[in-house]
Formats: C-alpha cells, sequence, structure tokens
C-alpha cells in the first residue's frame, strides 16, 4: 500500500471539509455556488475513490509472511493507523 495514496485521502479530506463548511461567496469572488458544489461532490468521489483503493489493497494483500522482527506486521500497523486518522474525520466521511 503506498504511502502517499494513504496521505492523499486525508489531504482530499483536509480540504472537502474546509470547502464544504465554507460559503461560497468567500470561497472566491465571481463563482456561482453551483461551481462550488461541483467542486466538493468532485472532492468527495476522489476521496471515496482513495477509500476503496486502499480497501482493494488490505483486501488483496497475500502476504502471509511475519514481521522480522516479530512485531505487528506492516499492513496491520498501517491500516490501524489509517482507521484511526478516519475516525478524526468521522464528521467528513459519514457523507
Amino acid at each position: 500500500i503506498l504511502q502517499s495514496s494513504y496521505d492523499t485521502l486525508f489531504i482530499l479530506l483536509d480540504i472537502y471539509d474546509a470547502f464544504s463548511k465554507t460559503p461560497p461567496i468567500q470561497l472566491r469572488p465571481g463563482r456561482s455556488e453551483r461551481d462550488v458544489e461541483e467542486v466538493v461532490v468532485k472532492l468527495a468521489n476522489q476521496a471515496k475513490k482513495f477509500y476503496l483503493d486502499y480497501e482493494n489493497c488490505v483486501r488483496n494483500n497475500n502476504a502471509r509472511t511475519l514481521a522480522n522482527d516479530g512485531t505487528v506486521h506492516e499492513l496491520t500497523s498501517n491500516t490501524m493507523s489509517y482507521i484511526k486518522r478516519l475516525v478524526e474525520f468521522q464528521d467528513v466521511v459519514q457523507v
């Protein structure tokens, strides 16, 4: 699972959260509310895609090896961190 994909999801969620809470008039003068709504929908769709990609990577990971140092497997550790971060965005992710 690529760390950049993991990080990108949370960047998108930050942006989505900011856009969805900001009155359109403050975002960019001259833009209609519809334009802003389109951006918010595109951000939400892209975030969902990154989430589904991550879910598929976890689901399709066939690594059956133990961690070399005997600690928690890297996939398990990364997934737990991912879930913890998602909880921070629970009001946004429920969209």
